[in-house]
């Protein structure tokens, strides 16, 4: 009977003031999009067009110049060095590398539907 009145205390305490690490708003956590992404299909779809979109950049290349049909993307585990930036890059990073030089493109933002969508491609091609 103890037992079950502890409980019972325990849990309207709870309960009235909150048992989450985030009970300040303050401090709750943030979404990373305001439009959280929620269909893996749209967004496949959305990826396989990005992948052949020469628009992303100004120098008349896509991702699928180099790599049509996600030829030569390796399924080796990011972070790893990247011969062609001289650096060890995130897989978000290598995108953007490919961006900003040979697709001569602005980077894509890391919250951005793009970004994900993009690399969401790479993970589904690489071998």
């Amino acid at each position: 009977m103890r037992q079950t009145l502890l409980l019972c205390l325990l849990l309207a305490i709870f309960t009235v003031f909150g048992v989450s690490k985030y009970a300040d708003s303050a401090d709750e956590p943030k979404l990373i999009r305001e439009d959280p992404l929620q269909d893996m299909d749209a967004l496949m779809k959305t990826a396989d067009r990005l992948w052949k979109d020469t628009s992303l950049g100004t120098a008349g290349v896509s991702c699928s110049t180099c790599h049509p049909d996600g030829k030569d993307l390796r399924a080796e585990p990011f972070p790893r060095r990247i011969e062609m930036a001289n650096d060890i890059l995130t897989l978000d990073q290598m995108i953007n590398f490919c961006m900003t030089f040979p697709m001569k493109g602005k980077p894509l933002q890391w919250n951005s539907r793009e970004m994900t969508a993009l690399a969401a491609y790479v993970k589904a091609h690489a071998k």
